[in-house]
C-alpha cells in the first residue's frame, strides 16, 4: 500500500510512530508532486464547489473498495473511519478540507517513491472518475423522474382546463423543461369545428 497506515488508524488504535497529520506550518510541496496533489484535490471536489468535504471523501473511500483497490481485509469504509481521516486532514467543523491542508496531508501520507506515488495517484483519479460518473447517472435518473412527474401534472392540468373550455381540443403537449424549479410545458390548442347534423325527412 502506498498510503501510510497511520493515516487511517482510529483514535483507539494510534500509530506508534505518528497518529496525527503533519504540522500546518510544514511547507506545501511544489513542482510536479505538488501539481499532482492539487490535481487530486480538484478531482475529489465532485460537485465542483471549490472544496472537498466529508461526503465526497466518503464516496471516494467506498469507491476504492468497489474498484478493488483495497483488499477485503481492510474492511468497509464507514462514516466513522471517514471522520477520523478528514479530522487528520484538517477538516473544519462542517467537514470541509482546504486545498493546502489536503495537499500537505497527502504529501506526508503518500509514498516518496515516484513510481509508487504515480500509481496511487492514478488509483485516486480512477476513483474520482467513477464517482463523477455515478453522480451523473443519479442526476439523470432524478431528472427523468421529475420530468415524468411534471408531464403527468401537465396532463392533469389540461384535463381541468378542457373541462371548462369544451370548444377547444388539444393537438400537442411538449415535454416539461428540465429546469426543476420553474419547469413548464407547452400546450397547442385549436378550436373544435362545429359539428354538422344531417336531418333526414320522411
Amino acid at each position: 500500500m502506498c498510503i501510510r497506515d497511520s493515516a487511517y488508524t482510529t483514535p483507539q488504535q494510534p500509530s506508534p510512530s505518528r497518529s496525527i497529520s503533519p504540522h500546518p506550518d510544514r511547507p506545501v510541496p511544489e513542482g510536479s508532486r505538488g501539481s499532482a496533489l492539487r490535481e487530486l484535490y480538484r478531482a475529489f471536489d465532485l460537485d465542483a464547489d471549490g472544496t472537498v468535504d466529508a461526503s465526497e471523501m466518503l464516496l471516494l473511500g467506498r469507491a476504492r473498495r468497489s474498484l478493488g483497490q483495497k483488499s477485503p481485509a481492510s474492511g468497509a469504509w464507514t462514516p466513522d473511519r471517514n471522520r477520523v481521516l478528514i479530522d487528520r486532514m484538517g477538516a473544519d467543523a462542517l467537514g470541509n478540507i482546504g486545498q493546502e491542508d489536503f495537499v500537505r496531508f497527502l504529501d506526508w501520507a503518500m509514498s516518496k517513491d515516484e513510481e509508487e506515488f504515480n500509481g496511487t495517484h492514478e488509483q485516486f483519479m480512477a476513483c474520482a472518475i467513477a464517482c463523477r460518473s455515478q453522480k451523473v447517472e443519479m442526476r439523470e435518473h432524478m431528472l427523468q423522474v421529475m420530468m415524468h412527474k411534471n408531464l403527468s401534472m401537465a396532463w392533469n392540468k389540461w384535463d381541468e382546463y378542457a373541462e371548462e373550455r369544451k370548444n377547444l381540443s388539444l393537438i400537442h403537449i411538449s415535454e416539461p423543461t428540465r429546469l426543476l424549479s420553474i419547469s413548464y410545458a407547452v400546450f397547442c390548442l385549436k378550436k373544435k369545428k362545429p359539428s354538422s347534423h344531417t336531418h333526414s325527412t320522411s
